[in-house]
């Protein structure tokens, strides 16, 4: 009964964020025509152009939000496989590709071999990989060094498991603020929603996995590790 209610709400949610994310799309589209139409009134009127630049701000957020939203109400829908890592990563840091160079970031890769085999849902993981990833570039708006490490880990009872870790030398953050990471709606963003993190911890839960974020502190960069049970 609990989990056909589950399923239940999570259609509910999908069908509501979706009329929201098709209005807010026409919201913003609109919005961008006029200001390309008044673009030479907004030239000299900054505060026309500041009132329209928070109404496209606001959309982004709005617009966010629904995709996470979206996001988790798919969560429903996994389908495990065996996946690869790697390749996975890789497709992430291709689709950020814009981001990193924009942004003055370098990435280094650094693979063990003979990587253990992960039962996973495709989409879900890229997910979170590409939350990570963006939440790193966001991170070092001056430029800086993102380090991805996978390696293969058998814990003192013989598990094995494969951790996945992307090191940033960005703002880093403080104790307070790595306690409420994973609550919903926390964000230190001027734009954010909170809900990135939070979905990441929750498909990582789906996976049998953990989501662990650490860092020692501002200016001092953070580091997130990811540890799925081997397959």
């Amino acid at each position: 009964l609990q989990s056909q209610k589950t399923s239940e709400l999570g259609l509910i949610v999908n069908s509501l964020a979706h009329e929201l994310n098709n209005s807010l799309t026409i919201i913003k589209g609109n919005t961008q025509m006029i200001f390309e139409d008044l673009k030479k009134t907004l030239d000299s009127n900054a505060v026309l152009k500041d009132e329209i630049k928070e109404i496209e701000n606001a959309v982004n957020v709005c617009t966010n939000f629904t995709r996470n939203i979206l996001n988790y109400a798919r969560q429903y829908q996994y389908n495990f496989e065996q996946i690869d890592i790697t390749e996975t990563i890789k497709s992430m840091i291709d689709l950020t590709k814009h981001e990193i160079l924009k942004s003055d970031i370098k990435i280094t890769e650094k693979y063990e071999k003979n990587l253990s085999t992960v039962k996973a849902s495709p989409q879900h993981i890229k997910q979170v990989f590409f939350n990570i990833i963006l939440n790193s570039i966001q991170s070092m708006p001056g430029g800086g060094i993102l380090e991805i490490e996978v390696s293969n880990r058998t814990n003192k009872n013989g598990r094995q498991f494969l951790d996945v870790k992307f090191t940033d030398n960005g703002i880093g953050m403080e104790k307070d603020t790595i306690k409420k990471i994973f609550d919903p709606f926390f964000t230190t963003k001027k734009n954010g929603n909170g809900l990135g993190l939070w979905i990441c911890s929750n498909i990582i839960r789906e996976h049998k996995g953990t989501l662990k974020v650490e860092s020692k502190g501002k200016n001092q960069g953070t580091t997130a590790t990811i540890t799925f049970p081997s397959s």
